[in-house]
């Protein structure tokens, strides 16, 4: 296991610092703190929170604060927000993101953005986003969302369109400035359980 800490000397200071070091399958643990980074991230790797979730955020001021390239990346119990009115917080363009606990916060068109070939794929997380879309599909690879919370929202919650695919089960839509689904194009969608409280 590899460890980042902003508290423990000898450590890594940043997860971009881990990562680079990282072999594929690595798991990083992270200490509590708030990691103000741009992550990028090109091959297999778990990130998750040490003391579990809420105790670790990853923002960046501009751009996303994840973006996923070719990998199979998986991030549990960690709060991800970004400050750009253009920018998504977590960008996935190919390969797959798991978010498991965690916080998703932008301000911005949209929070989660999956395009290309990328795979999203979120449980028992929350996604918050006064000025746009919670998540936006795009990639026809598919994607699943899992008892899952959208809430405070300036658009829809899930937005598909193009060829994109998506399957949410369970969660809730409230908050939602647009419609809690939205679908375009060709797209396919299915969702089941889910509880639309606006």
């Amino acid at each position: 296991m590899i460890t980042v800490s902003q508290a423990v000397p000898g450590g890594y200071r940043t997860v971009s610092q881990a990562v680079s070091v990282a072999p594929d399958g690595a798991v990083i643990s992270v200490g509590p703190g708030h990691y103000r980074e741009n992550l990028v991230l090109t091959r297999p790797v778990t990130i998750a929170a040490e003391d579990g979730p809420g105790t670790v955020r990853i923002s960046s001021a501009v751009g996303p604060a994840v973006r996923v390239e070719s990998a199979a990346v998986s991030l549990t119990g960690v709060d991800l927000d970004t400050g750009g009115p253009e920018d998504v917080c977590a960008l996935v363009a190919s390969g797959r993101l798991s978010l498991v606990e965690c916080a998703v916060r932008a301000d911005s068109w949209a929070a989660v953005f999956a395009e290309g070939t990328g795979s999203l794929v979120m449980r028992d997380s929350t996604v918050r986003n006064p000025a746009g879309a919670g998540v936006v599909v795009t990639s026809s690879v598919g994607g699943a969302v899992h008892d899952s919370v959208f809430d405070g929202l300036g658009t829809s919650a899930v937005v598909v369109t193009g060829q994109g695919r998506l399957d949410v089960s369970g969660g809730e839509v409230r908050g939602s400035g647009g419609n809690g689904f939205f679908l375009s194009g060709t797209a396919r969608f299915a969702a089941s359980g889910t509880t639309i409280a606006d």
